[in-house]
């Protein structure tokens, strides 16, 4: 009896260690502002995988006011050029697109692909932990869950 109990404790161990215990979170913080003609609605979402960032996500929708409509495009060509150095590099993604008053952004960066260039070139370290992004977004006016 002794003999399968231990023969089921290895099974369920090695399967444990297998199947791997990494720690996986995701972070998902939200941002409302208002500015001069327009409302500016963020959600960043950060992967972690053993409290180190693997991806990081950001959507953007900008809400333009009807008296600054002449200006939707000029704003989305604004944020278009900001990443544009980066397009086509491995790990990174951006799109843009426009529809009547609203601009809609998103931006992905997947950390184990990009390379140190890339992203050096949009400030991120990778090394940052889940309590330290959290308490950063939410210091710049972010609420995060």
């Amino acid at each position: 009896m002794k003999k399968k109990f231990l023969v089921i404790v290895l099974l369920v161990g090695v399967l444990f260690i297998s199947t791997g215990c990494d720690k996986k979170q995701t972070l998902v913080c939200t941002n409302s502002q208002k500015s001069t003609g327009m409302t500016i609605n963020t959600t960043a979402t950060t992967d972690f995988v053993n409290d180190k960032i693997t991806t990081m996500k950001m959507d953007m929708e900008v809400v333009v006011d009807e008296s600054y409509a002449s200006y939707v495009d000029t704003i989305k060509d604004s944020l278009v050029s900001q990443y544009s150095k980066y397009d086509g590099k491995d790990g990174f993604t951006y799109s843009a697109n426009t529809k009547d008053n609203v601009i809609n952004f998103t931006m992905t960066l997947d950390s184990t692909k990009a390379s140190d260039e890339v992203k050096s070139g949009l400030g991120f370290a990778g090394s940052e932990k889940y309590s330290v992004n959290k308490k950063s977004l939410e210091a710049q006016g972010y609420t995060c869950k």
